[in-house]
């Protein structure tokens, strides 16, 4: 039961998703449905909703004109079906009290924890050619590299607008490590530049997520999305240059220090993962994430596959 009063509302998740149903004290249910249907008309093709719950509603409202009027408002969710009817039975029951039983909306839960994990980041060039001044990074390759992440995460249910949805937000201190080689020839005078490029980068990411729960039980697999704002705070950078004559003799060798890259990264984030049930108010998240960054470098994005998880502890 959502309400269950004059008018009854019902609700049920499967795994075809979220069904509403209504019932007026005859025993026959009516199912209160959102559907889109695909419409063709003078060449154009689109999605057209099909409110069929809003004439069910009307029908089953008719003895309350408040109610009646209210229904063109209406969405398919706990709040807003419970606030309706709840309006429905202020209007027709001015002398008794007939909701039986009226659903509450969970609290607001927060949770608060540590988070451990491994991301696996790597470098990917958008263009092939960059600009004179930063000419080495052409036909630049970079390889993965696995590194450890720790901090801590934040989550809140939302259960005003959906009992299964979650805001996250993961505070993590990780590291990357990037490296290449490059090789470049003059066609003017012949000779080989190459430039032996790595790059240490410590930073403080802020990855906010929207989550979804599916089904009910011991474990719930999540899909989640979001974005990410990334600080570097320290940054070992070396770009050690050789250039050879075309006799491969050396003509020149120098290191660099100074980093080209930007300190603030920012980017958009998928993922799923699990929820899993240790007892009733603890609960373990396992997170497995996707993030792409840009703002680092021309011509560069970074990559970021990770797996998190975090023991969060109920407030």
């Amino acid at each position: 039961y959502l309400i269950n009063g004059k008018v009854d509302i019902f609700y049920y998740r499967d795994v075809n998703g979220e069904h509403y149903l209504a019932d007026k004290g005859e025993n026959k249910l009516y199912p209160l449905s959102d559907v889109e249907k695909d419409v063709y008309e003078n060449g154009y093709h689109y999605k057209q909703e099909n409110r069929r719950y809003i004439g069910i509603l009307k029908d089953l409202f008719k003895d309350s004109p408040k109610a009646s009027r209210e229904v063109d408002g209406t969405i398919l969710t706990h709040k807003s079906l419970i606030r309706i009817t709840r309006d429905y039975h202020q209007d027709v029951c001015s002398n008794e009290a007939c909701i039986i039983y009226e659903k509450q909306l969970p609290a607001t839960a927060v949770y608060i924890g540590p988070l451990l994990g491994v991301n696996c980041s790597f470098l990917i060039r958008t263009m092939k050619d960059f600009h004179d001044e930063n000419y080495y990074f052409t036909g630049s390759k970079w390889p993965a590299s696995l590194n450890p992440a720790a901090g801590i995460s934040l989550c809140v249910n939302l259960p005003y607008f959906n009992e299964k949805s979650y805001f996250q937000d993961d505070m993590v201190l990780s590291r990357s490590v990037d490296k290449t080689k490059t090789s470049i020839t003059s066609s003017a005078s012949y000779k080989t530049y190459y430039n032996d490029i790595s790059c240490t980068r410590y930073y403080l990411d802020n990855t906010f997520v929207l989550k979804y729960e599916f089904l009910n039980g011991a474990f719930s697999p999540t899909i989640q999305i979001g974005g990410f704002i990334s600080f570097v705070f320290q940054t070992d950078y070396r770009r050690n240059l050789e250039v050879r004559r075309e006799d491969n003799s050396l003509e020149e060798s120098k290191q660099f220090t100074d980093c080209p890259f930007n300190n603030l990264i920012y980017g958009v984030t998928i993922g799923t993962g699990g929820t899993i049930r240790l007892h009733k108010d603890q609960k373990m998240f396992i997170d497995l994430m996707y993030a792409y960054g840009s703002g680092f470098f021309q011509h560069l994005g970074t990559n970021i596959l990770s797996m998190n998880i975090i023991v969060p502890f109920r407030l």
